[in-house]
C-alpha cells in the first residue's frame, strides 16, 4: 500500500489480506506510511498484525525496493499520489489495484492505457485481486507486461518526443 490509506479503506484490505494470505505464511502488507495504532489493532484483531508493517513514507529508493518486489500495489486514492509513483510501479512491474471509492480515478487511467485487471468493490474482490496477483494469474502477468509497456512511453526520452513538436527547438543558440 503505497499511501496512506484512510481507516474504512484499511479496513477493507485489512479484511482481504488477512482472507488472501490465511495460508500463506511468507506473504506480508506492507503500507508506506507511520504507523497508525487503530490500524495496527484492526491487524491484530484479524490475526495479520504480526505481518502488516507500517514503514512510513518512502524514499525514492526503498519505494523501488518495495515496489519491485511487491506482488501488487494496493492503491486506495484516499491520499494524493503522484502520478510518477503510479508510472514507477508500472515500470517495476507491479500490477496495481486501484482501492476504495477514492481511487476510482487511478482504476479509469489504468482502464484507459489498457493496464486494468481488477477493479474490486469490497474487500471480497480485493481479496479476489491478491489471491490472483500471489498466484501469479494470466490477467496479471498481462496486465503486468502492458504496465511496463506503458511507462515505456513516459520515460524522459518519450516525453522530450513528445513535447518537441509543442516546444520547437528551444532558443536559438547565440
Amino acid at each position: 500500500v503505497p499511501s496512506p490509506p484512510s481507516e474504512e479503506t484499511a479496513d477493507a484490505i485489512l479484511d482481504a489480506f488477512a482472507s488472501a494470505a490465511s495460508d500463506r505464511d511468507e506473504v506480508d502488507l506492507v503500507v508506506l506510511d507511520h504507523p497508525h495504532r487503530r490500524l495496527e489493532a484492526l491487524a491484530r484483531g484479524r490475526g495479520v498484525g504480526l505481518r502488516t508493517h507500517f514503514v512510513g513514507p518512502a524514499s525514492r529508493e526503498a519505494e523501488a525496493a518495495w515496489l519491485s518486489t511487491a506482488s501488487t500495489a494496493l492503491l486506495t486514492g484516499d491520499a494524493p499520489i503522484s502520478g510518477g509513483l503510479l508510472l514507477r510501479s508500472l515500470g517495476y512491474g507491479c500490477a496495481p489495484v486501484p482501492v476504495g471509492p477514492g481511487a476510482a480515478p487511478i482504476a479509469d487511467w489504468l482502464e484507459a492505457i489498457g493496464c486494468a485487471w481488477a477493479r474490486p468493490r469490497d474487500a471480497e474482490g480485493i481479496a479476489e485481486a491478491i489471491e490472483q496477483a500471489l498466484d501469479r494469474a494470466e490477467v496479471v502477468q498481462r496486465a503486468r507486461q502492458l504496465g511496463r509497456e506503458a511507462a515505456g512511453r513516459f520515460d524522459v526520452p518519450a516525453l522530450a518526443a513528445m513535447l518537441e513538436p509543442s516546444i520547437g527547438a528551444g532558443p536559438a543558440a547565440a
